[in-house]
């Protein structure tokens, strides 16, 4: 399994307009070939799923449009890598919903219980 470094530096974060949303991927694709959405506020992004990759020069890229306040994933495939962006951005509070609580793979010993935030009923 390659380490993030080595990741870091084949691939890289793209960002493009998906109908006046931000949408972020990554080139080449990898994993899932997933891409997450950025939904600007004042105060900071929203991610809405999430990348399988943090690299230094895409947290910066995040950083440049207002940051993140807050991270909503829908389904686990994101739940990994998911710790690594509420990291770069200050422990920012990870929203998913409370019947995929089993799928945490990285419950981060020091935050546990205040990162993770679930919610119930549709979506």
């Amino acid at each position: 399994m390659a380490h993030r470094e080595e990741l870091a530096q084949r691939y890289r974060l793209m960002l493009r307009d998906d109908l006046g949303v931000t949408g972020v991927g990554v080139e080449p694709s990898l994993a899932i070939g997933q891409r997450a959405l950025l939904l600007r506020e004042a105060d900071g992004c929203v991610m809405w799923d999430c990348l399988p990759l943090a690299t230094l020069d895409a947290v910066q890229q995040v950083r440049v449009l207002g940051g993140l306040k807050a991270i909503a994933v829908s389904h686990p495939h994101f739940y990994g890598a998911v710790v690594d962006w509420s990291e770069a951005f200050g422990n920012v509070p990870i929203y998913l919903h409370g019947d995929d609580r089993k799928w945490i793979t990285r419950p981060h010993c020091s935050s546990a219980t205040s990162r993770w935030s679930r919610w119930t009923g549709s979506t």
